[in-house]
C-alpha cells in the first residue's frame, strides 16, 4: 500500500536523485564493456520521472479514503472542540482518533503528528500544501488555525464546517 500512498514532496524529491545516480553508475558499469552504452544517458530525465508515475493513482485512491474517512476524524475535533473550546489542540485530537483510524488514516495522522513537532501552525500549514486538491482539508486547516488562535468566530466555523461535512456524508451515503 506504501506505492500508491501519498508520498511528501522531499521523499519523492530523494527517489528521484536515488533513480538518477543508480542509473548513471549502471552506465557507466556499461560503459566499461562497451563505450557506446554512453548513449544510454540521454534516458535520465525519464528514470529522474520514474518516482512519479504513480502519484495520480495515488492521489485519487487517497482522496478517495479522505472523502469517506475525513468526516470521522472532524466529528472527533467537534466533540473535542464542544467540550474544551478553544484550549483544544490538534495533538490531542489525533490522540483521540489514531486508535479508532483504519491503516489509511493512520498514516494521514502520523504525517500530521511529524508536523506537530514544529508547532500547530506549521502542521497546519504543511497539512494544506499536501492535500491542496482537496477542500475539506483547506477548510479545516483554516479552522483549526482559527481555533488555535482563539478567534472569537471559531465555535461558528467548526459548527458550520461540522454541519457541512455531515451534509456531504448524507449526500454520498444515500
Amino acid at each position: 500500500k506504501g506505492d500508491s500512498a501519498i508520498r511528501i514532496a522531499e521523499e519523492i524529491h530523494v527517489a528521484q536523485w536515488a533513480y538518477s545516480l543508480c542509473y548513471i553508475v549502471f552506465v557507466l558499469v556499461l560503459m566499461l564493456i562497451w563505450k557506446g552504452f554512453g548513449l544510454l544517458i540521454v534516458a535520465l530525465p525519464v528514470v529522474f520521472k520514474i518516482p512519479m508515475w504513480g502519484i495520480s493513482t495515488g492521489v485519487e485512491e487517497e482522496n478517495d479514503i479522505l472523502q469517506v474517512e475525513f468526516p470521522n476524524f472532524f466529528s472527533i475535533y467537534y466533540v473535542q472542540y464542544k467540550r474544551l473550546g478553544t484550549s483544544l489542540r490538534l495533538s490531542d485530537v489525533i490522540q483521540s482518533y489514531k486508535n479508532l483510524a483504519p491503516y489509511e488514516m493512520q498514516q494521514f495522522v502520523s504525517r500530521i503528528e511529524v508536523d506537530l513537532a514544529s508547532g500547530e501552525a506549521h502542521a497546519l500549514r504543511m497539512l494544506d500544501k499536501r492535500y491542496v486538491y482537496n477542500p475539506d482539508i483547506h477548510r479545516f486547516c483554516a479552522v483549526a488555525a482559527t481555533v488555535s488562535r482563539g478567534d472569537a468566530r471559531a465555535e461558528k466555523v467548526v459548527e458550520s464546517l461540522q454541519a457541512e461535512l455531515e451534509h456531504k456524508s448524507i449526500e454520498s451515503s444515500g
